[in-house]
């Protein structure tokens, strides 16, 4: 933060610094310093706040703060500041798409929140104005209305019983669907697919899911966004589990729990593997709790009911080892009823897949006294307390009782081979 002695320095002085400071927020959010570029972006704010005719200024910094809140799990956090950035843009002449797009984060971030009320106010008043704007109608803002259109169909799902899906999920579909559209929505459509198909699992259209679930694992792949594809992979295994809940001849049951715990393992272990990708513990525990472990209970349930205890030992076994020091990395840093339960868990889990709502906007404008604006790639990853800030990889295969390497059926890692004990 600024010290009072700021206040004496030149206005070019101070705005040099800000300047500067909102680069390095930029830098850091590039990398693995998620919270180096919030604590970056909030000195920067603070030298904006001294400045006069900077209110642009300030509400770019305090968006890019709620973006990188919602990518660390800090979802109240986010939640504010995306408020204070709508308030500031809504008093800067032509600040009303920026304003729209504080809107839509500050309701996604509330949707985590579970807050759905608060949620739907926003993404309504941020439909509405996208739907005001002169360039309502362009593929850029019809892709911005369709985000709103979708989460707006999660709060809707969330607040009320239904027995099919809202319209506005197929309203966003359908923009996603135009020809002018479909080439620049990038991962929007994807995300799109897989929460309308999260929201048919709520309402049990377990076929109208299957077929978005397609959609969305396609677009994903051709956009090699693993990470998600394999969140979808977790929803198809999760729509096996609806039709195993349904099943009353035991072979075929079996059989659809098979093949539904080889989905959701394949899927647990990749998104877990995810967390080495970057440094601070209580980053890979925020994406933990927030991606993984739903997954993770998803592959137990299903290991449980198909009587596995084996792999219910490997799993665990695997879920808590916290990898090895990257040593490379070191280097270069230097400078009840069955068909109840079924219904029940697989009604649980689709509820979590569709409180993962559509992705961040990019930002909240950009101005030629800032540089570009921010763009921020996930937080990844978190286990169970990990002590030092160190830089680590996935650990090496685990040798268990008996002589038998845990998950050998479900991965197709090679590598050295570590006793568990």
């Amino acid at each position: 933060m600024a010290d009072d002695g700021s206040r004496n320095e030149s206005e070019d002085e101070l705005r040099r610094r800000a300047r500067e400071l909102f680069r390095d927020g930029l830098t850091a959010s590039r990398g693995n310093g998620l919270r180096d570029a919030v604590n970056f972006f909030e000195e920067s704010l603070a030298l904006y706040l001294l400045l006069s005719g900077a209110e642009r200024q300030r509400a770019v910094c305090l968006f890019n703060i709620g973006a990188l809140s919602v990518r660390l799990g800090y979802y109240r956090e986010a939640a504010v500041r995306y408020d204070e950035s709508a308030d500031l843009f809504h008093r800067i002449p032509g600040g009303q798409r920026d304003e729209a797009d504080c809107l839509f984060g500050g309701g996604g971030a509330r949707i985590r929140l579970n807050d759905f009320d608060g949620a739907l106010k926003r993404l309504e008043g941020a439909a509405l104005l996208l739907e005001s704007m002169p360039e309502a109608g362009s593929p850029d803002v019809e892709i911005a209305r369709a985000r709103c259109l979708c989460n707006i169909g999660i709060c809707l799902v969330m607040m009320h019983e239904r027995t099919r899906i809202p319209v506005q999920f197929e309203q966003a579909l359908e923009i996603y669907g135009r020809p002018d559209v479909v080439e620049q929505t990038g991962r929007d459509g994807a995300d799109c697919a897989r929460i309308v198909a999260a929201g048919r699992l709520m309402v049990g259209d377990v076929e109208g899911a299957v077929a978005d679930l397609q959609r969305s694992q396609r677009l994903y792949l051709a956009l090699n966004m693993l990470d998600e594809a394999m969140v979808v992979r977790a929803l198809l295994a999760l729509t096996l589990l609806f039709r195993a809940s349904s099943c009353s001849i035991s072979d075929e049951r079996e059989h659809l729990l098979e093949e539904a715990l080889n989905l959701a393992v394949g899927a647990a272990l990749h998104v877990d593997r995810s967390r080495f990708r970057i440094d601070h513990p209580g980053d890979r525990r925020q994406w933990f709790l927030a991606r993984v472990q739903s997954i993770m209970d998803l592959a137990l349930a299903i290991a449980a009911e198909s009587d596995a205890p084996g792999l219910i030992s490997d799993l665990i076994a695997v879920w808590r080892t916290v990898g090895t020091l990257d040593m490379s990395k070191m280097r270069s840093r230097r400078g009840g009823d069955s068909v109840e339960y079924f219904a029940s868990m697989a009604k649980s889990f689709a509820k979590t897949m569709l409180l993962m709502p559509a992705a961040e906007p990019a930002a909240a404008g950009t101005d030629a006294d800032l540089g570009s604006a921010f763009i921020a790639g996930p937080a990844v990853g978190s286990q169970a307390a990990i002590a030092a800030h160190l830089p680590r990889r996935p650990g090496p295969r685990l040798l268990m009782p008996h002589l038998r390497v845990a998950l050998a059926d479900y991965t197709s890692a090679s590598g050295c081979i570590s006793a568990y004990r």
